[in-house]
């Protein structure tokens, strides 16, 4: 059933979470059963609103992935997150919570961008000195993909 796909990818998220050493590993893991469940059950995932549980899970776990993201640094060490490996992890969320229909998949996966990753842009920006604005370019430029138009 839904449910326990649903239950079964949490807890393989959460152990993942507790023993790899890339931060996004427990945010994969949840994507790509979610992005599962759109697929192979189409009709009960917007039927039931599976998209709002994935918003829940999904979210979760990208905020504590987010902690080790330096939007304007390269990777500095094995547990750091780069704007390029953030990007197309986003990309299988927007997908996952767009094909969720029912007219709020859209704004999920905008309130998942602004609960999670527009938050941590903010801050970094706010912390960059003005005249060094190659940093903050090259992330709009990179991130520009992962961001719906409405934020662009």
């Amino acid at each position: 059933s839904l449910l326990d796909v649903i239950k079964k990818a949490r807890e393989d998220s959460e152990e993942t979470a507790s023993v790899s050493t890339w931060p996004l590993s427990a945010a994969q893991i949840l994507v790509d059963a979610f992005s599962s469940l759109c697929e192979k059950h189409e009709l009960e995932y917007k039927l039931h609103g599976v998209a709002r549980v994935a918003y829940a899970l999904g979210a979760e776990a990208l905020k504590k992935a987010l902690k080790r993201w330096k939007p304007f640094q390269a990777r500095s060490s094995p547990n750091t997150i780069t704007t390029a490996e953030l990007v197309p992890l986003l990309r299988q969320w927007r997908r996952v919570l767009e094909g969720g229909g029912a007219g709020h998949s859209a704004k999920l996966y905008q309130e998942l961008l602004e609960d999670c990753v527009m938050s941590s842009i903010q801050i970094a920006l706010s912390t960059t000195p003005v005249r060094q604005f190659e940093g903050p370019i090259s992330l709009l430029d990179n991130i520009r993909p992962a961001l719906p138009r409405s934020m662009y």
